[in-house]
């Protein structure tokens, strides 16, 4: 799996910052075994999380992995800009 890879961007909306990161991640279930593959965006105002999603991989392809990271935060940071993400 691709470790230590994503995106981090400040987007600047009506004088408010906003943190979008986006990375693959794995998650432990509450019965310990590991979860799968997920790329998950949230974006931060003001240091608090203000929206977060998170889209399971069905692959574990570092390339394919990389490139739904990339689509996954630049979509994430269109629909920010775009006011379809309530500010």
């Amino acid at each position: 799996m691709t470790r230590g890879f994503g995106y981090n961007s400040v987007v600047e909306l009506d004088g408010e910052s906003f943190h979008v990161q986006t990375e693959p991640c794995r998650r432990r279930s509450e019965d310990g075994d590991e979860d799968g593959l997920a790329i998950e965006t949230t974006i931060f105002r003001g240091g608090q999380v203000h929206y977060t999603r998170r889209v399971e991989c069905a692959t574990d392809d570092d390339a394919a992995v990389r490139e739904l990271v990339r689509q996954q935060h630049g979509a994430v940071i269109a629909e920010l800009r775009n006011g379809q993400l309530a500010r």
